[in-house]
């Protein structure tokens, strides 16, 4: 004798089968999604930093360049919280002068090498 489902309880294999299809790729696609997004944002946020960054770094220098002017002494490491930067200043007393600045805001660092006076 071969058992049989009986007629009103046929169909739900397939149906829940279905669901559970469509409720993972409705998942699947809201993730990716997700992570395009977090993605996209991450992107941005970096170029502002680094917009910031540089130009906190130029104000850096300058005012660097300034504080030389009004201090022809001026020489090693300076730190400037204002800034978020450090600066080392060469100073050999004959006129040559050589700063090399870094700016870090959030881990997004800006150097600059070599400024001449």
């Amino acid at each position: 004798m071969i058992l049989m489902m009986p007629k009103k309880y046929k169909y739900g294999f397939t149906a829940l089968i279905s669901i559970v299809l469509l409720a993972s790729g409705t998942l699947a696609f809201s993730l990716v999604t997700m992570v395009h997004t977090y993605s996209y944002v991450d992107m941005v946020m970096r170029r502002e930093l680094r917009i910031q960054s540089r130009l906190s770094l130029d104000g850096c220098v300058e005012s660097i360049q300034l504080m030389f002017r009004k201090d022809v002494f001026l020489k090693g490491v300076i730190t400037m919280r204002e800034f978020s930067c450090q600066a080392y200043i060469k100073n050999d007393y004959r006129g040559n002068v050589t700063i090399s600045a870094t700016s870090s805001i959030s881990g997004v660092t800006t150097a600059v090498s070599s400024v001449k006076m």
